[in-house]
């Protein structure tokens, strides 16, 4: 390894050490679902403690996207109805947006674009996956939400790069761009995300999706989930929502396609119905977003 490399993973270290923990209240929830014994009175007990998440996961258990049909006044209720897998989401999403809201200027990235994009590749994949059952649904959900989060500790790199290079990042962009990033800096934006949810002590198969997910082949605990995450978020590159110096250069690897029983005509399919979807989720998110 270069001197020039071992200093540029020093400073992304330090970066990884400065992103913060998640907010207490969803972590304790969080940890507390990884049990195997937890119960829901429990949870709700614990998620009560935070009045705003409260508010929150209330709004969206009367949303008409969740359609549960009569009112929810409690978060007992909530959780009760809305099931383990879906709270889980919905802490996640909760407890990161502000970590993902930040401006990424080495990606090109302006203040809300990778959250942006994260959103809408965790629904994308959520839905892909809907076909299977619920809990791999929310598990795509979550994979795709934090399949981008080594990004934040991956810029720092990216700045100094571009600072020394100006504009060559853009000519570099035809060619593979985790294959640009591992050339450069002897890591990419996949073994950092993977790292980060090590430290959040998310499990390995959630470690592993986000790891592969430009490379879903290479899965081995989670091939369909891997699949979904892939296929979701190169759409949404396609639909242009939160790229930077990346561009358009991601592909669907053909067996990503063939994992979840698709063709390119399904794919299109699939993208002129999601539309609205997105929009109706983003407004019921209700957290601030950029257009980029």
């Amino acid at each position: 390894m270069s001197n020039d490399n071992e200093q540029v993973l020093n400073e992304i270290s330090k970066k990884i050490e400065k992103i913060p923990p998640l907010p207490r209240i969803p972590q304790k929830a969080m940890q507390l679902m990884m049990k195997p014994d937890f119960n829901m009175k429990e949870l709700s007990d614990i998620i009560s403690q935070d009045q705003s998440l409260t508010i929150k996961i209330l709004r969206w258990a009367n949303s008409a996207y969740y359609g549960i049909g009569n009112p929810v006044n409690s978060i007992h209720q909530a959780v009760t109805y809305l099931g383990e897998h879906v709270i889980w989401s919905l802490l996640l999403t909760s407890a990161i947006s502000s970590v993902m809201m930040a401006p990424l200027p080495g990606y090109d990235l302006e203040m809300g674009a990778l959250w942006k994009h994260s959103l809408h590749t965790a629904i994308i994949a959520r839905e892909l996956m809907k076909t299977w059952n619920e809990k791999m649904a929310e598990e795509a959900y979550t994979g795709g939400l934090l399949c981008d989060i080594g990004k934040i500790a991956m810029d720092v790199a990216w700045q100094n790069y571009n600072e020394e290079n100006p504009g060559q990042a853009k000519e570099d962009a035809p060619l593979d761009f985790v294959f640009v990033e591992q050339s450069l800096f002897g890591i990419n934006h996949t073994i950092i995300g993977a790292k980060i949810a090590e430290i959040w002590g998310f499990p390995e198969t959630l470690q592993e999706t986000i790891r592969y997910h430009h490379t879903p082949s290479r899965s081995e605990k989670n091939p369909k989930i891997t699949s979904a995450v892939h296929i979701a978020d190169v759409i949404v590159n396609c639909m242009g929502i939160g790229i930077g110096i990346d561009g358009l250069q991601y592909y669907f690897e053909p067996s990503a396609m063939q994992e979840l029983g698709l063709d390119f005509k399904d794919i299109v399919r699939f993208m002129d119905k999601i539309v609205d979807l997105l929009k109706e989720i983003e407004l019921l998110i209700d957290f601030p977003v950029t257009t980029a």
